[in-house]
């Protein structure tokens, strides 16, 4: 059967963009076209209307569709409700967060989640875009008899490698001593040396805590048919450019040779886990990859950045990804709370407000990290499951593709401090064994399904907002 073909009136670059995401949402082939039966804004001539508003607010821009707004569209109203395009754009390019400034980022300049409009909106849980989406399609089906296909909703499980060598592994204790030695670091090989008194009490207190829990967490997502994806930093805190936040192991111990060639043989994916400064500095970054690409011996198409630092606004560390050649990035979240940082559910290719370019590196939105439910000591592991439910519900009622980022020391019951949190996280991945309507899948394969599957026209489409930059109507 032939592909639908619907066209839009206008010259709107960002409308043109929207158009893809429309595309990848339903599988209509949306076009902007001088006949089309869409109008953008008055005097089109156009069959059915959308209205064209110049900017939202925080205050002004709609709320989540409830059941009313459906009925309502099942009406005779040949005029969308709301500026859809403009719904969008309030969200894809942070619009309502652009005035924010001091309290309303912490330290490492993430926006926090209590000052966001997605707080004042009371929808942390749900892709707003994904809704704005549905209700128009809705709303061209009940006025064009237009039928379409939402994409199967799926769920992406990550794990961010900051802290995978156990408390008291003295041999890594001393692989840091000489690996800080080798780099000319002599200054962090004098306080490594000084702390080793300090680091063979810990094994003293700490006995059998593993926090190197790798193979077993293979073993466990194999279990229910499941594999995930491992981010690794590869800029230890000891290296030149490295921060005092970035991490304290080196993947070129043998330990790691080891766990790479286990992930391999065992279907994982890795990405680089990026250093705190990388954003800051593109050598930094085709440093890192590189390094992980040759120790690892893997493939590195994707990253999420280590403390989600990237700078603010985040446009041009977006931008950086695409300049070193990265297919996925998964760093745009909030740290504290779940919730869709952007308002949207799908993989899609950033517009870029400052630009007016469309950037050519997939974003997959991470919903969840395991901290953000979990950094609560009241939180149990039946609420913390509670609101996975919730989370897991909306997935599916708005055919959203999500991440979820759990660490490698808290996915395995291998140690006390993080024992609730790995119980949670097996408690989710039996519940996504018994929910048949929600895919499980690794960024890589992801991003394979896209290049074989809606991506060309996707991005071709999103790619006509470039075309059609500085000749909005």
């Amino acid at each position: 059967m032939s592909k639908r073909h619907i066209g839009l009136r206008s010259a709107d670059s960002f409308a043109a963009y929207t158009l893809g995401l429309l595309t990848h949402f339903s599988g209509i082939e949306f076009t902007l076209n001088e006949s089309g039966e869409l109008g953008y804004g008055r005097n089109t001539g156009a069959t059915l209307l959308i209205p064209k508003i110049d900017r939202y607010t925080v205050d002004t821009v709609p709320k989540v569709p409830t059941d009313e707004d459906d009925q309502r569209i099942e009406t005779a109203i040949t005029t969308f409700p709301f500026d859809v395009f403009s719904a969008v754009r309030f969200w894809l390019c942070d619009e309502g967060h652009k005035s924010y400034s001091g309290t309303d980022f912490d330290r490492h300049q993430r926006l926090a989640y209590q000052a966001s409009a997605q707080n004042q909106h009371a929808h942390g849980s749900i892709p707003i875009v994904n809704a704005y989406l549905s209700l128009f399609l809705k709303w061209l089906r009940c006025r064009l008899g237009t039928d379409y296909q939402r994409p199967r909703a799926a769920v992406i499980l990550t794990h961010d490698v900051d802290q995978p060598v156990s408390p008291g592994d003295i041999s890594h204790h001393l692989w840091r001593i000489a690996s800080s030695t080798m780099s000319g670091n002599l200054r962090a090989s004098l306080s490594l040396i000084r702390s080793t008194p300090n680091q063979l009490r810990k094994r003293i207190q700490t006995g059998s805590e593993q926090y190197w829990n790798f193979e077993k967490i293979t073993e466990l997502e194999g279990k229910y048919g499941f594999k995930s994806t491992y981010f690794f930093a590869s800029r230890p805190r000891w290296f030149k450019g490295a921060s005092p936040y970035d991490v304290d192991y080196d993947i070129r111990a043998k330990a790691f040779k080891r766990v790479f060639q286990h992930l391999h043989e065992n279907g994982a994916g890795i990405g680089l886990h990026a250093s705190y400064n990388a954003c800051e500095d593109q050598s930094l970054f085709v440093a890192e990859r590189a390094r992980l690409a040759r120790l690892s011996g893997m493939e590195c198409i994707g990253c999420r950045h280590h403390y989600w630092h990237m700078k603010t606004p985040f446009w041009p560390t977006l931008d950086l990804h695409a300049q070193v050649g990265m297919t996925y990035d998964m760093s745009v979240a909030f740290n504290e709370s779940p919730g869709y940082r952007l308002g949207i559910g799908i993989p899609f290719y950033p517009w870029n407000p400052k630009t007016g370019d469309v950037i050519p590196v997939m974003q997959i939105p991470t919903v969840i990290m395991d901290g953000a439910l979990l950094y609560n000591p009241n939180q149990t592991v039946d609420s913390a499951l509670a609101e996975l439910d919730v989370i897991l519900d909306n997935v599916k009622k708005y055919h959203a593709t999500v991440a979820i980022d759990w660490h490698v020391r808290s996915s395995y019951q291998g140690n006390r401090k993080y024992e609730k949190w790995a119980k949670v996280y097996e408690g989710l991945l039996k519940r996504l064994q018994m929910e048949p309507d929600i895919d499980v899948t690794t960024p890589e394969m992801l991003c394979g399904h896209w290049r074989v599957d809606r991506s060309k026209e996707t991005i071709d489409t999103q790619k006509a907002a470039h075309v059609l930059r500085g000749t909005d109507a």
